[in-house]
């Protein structure tokens, strides 16, 4: 096979592979606004006390904990987004003793 076919192969997989990546980091995107829009419809119910008589007596009693939770919930995940999506898109593999040369034949796989 010539180099100039062999190249154009592997600028394909490249791109495959960079195709992957972005499509992986927009479902990944997808889901945690959800998550963001969820906690955050939590929070505003419990702030503004909507539907508050079909609460239950628990729920009343311990507002402020709820607050405090779905709001330190929707931080956490804020802030932790863009490390979730890179980690969601950009996957390293771990080596193993099977992987790893140093090792020698003893590790290998059979």
């Amino acid at each position: 096979m010539p180099k100039s076919e062999r190249n154009l192969e592997e600028r394909e997989e490249v791109e495959k592979r960079k195709e992957k990546i972005k499509r992986t980091a927009r479902i990944t995107k997808f889901w945690l606004s959800g998550v963001i829009t969820f906690l955050s419809s939590i929070l505003l119910v419990l702030i503004f006390r909507i539907g508050e008589a079909y609460w239950t007596l628990w729920l009343v009693e311990h507002r402020k904990l709820g607050i405090g939770g779905a709001l330190l919930l929707l931080v956490v995940v804020s802030l932790l987004s863009p490390a979730i999506i890179e980690a969601n898109s950009n996957t390293r593999t771990l080596q193993g003793p099977g992987h790893d040369p140093r090792f020698g034949p003893f590790f290998t796989k059979k």
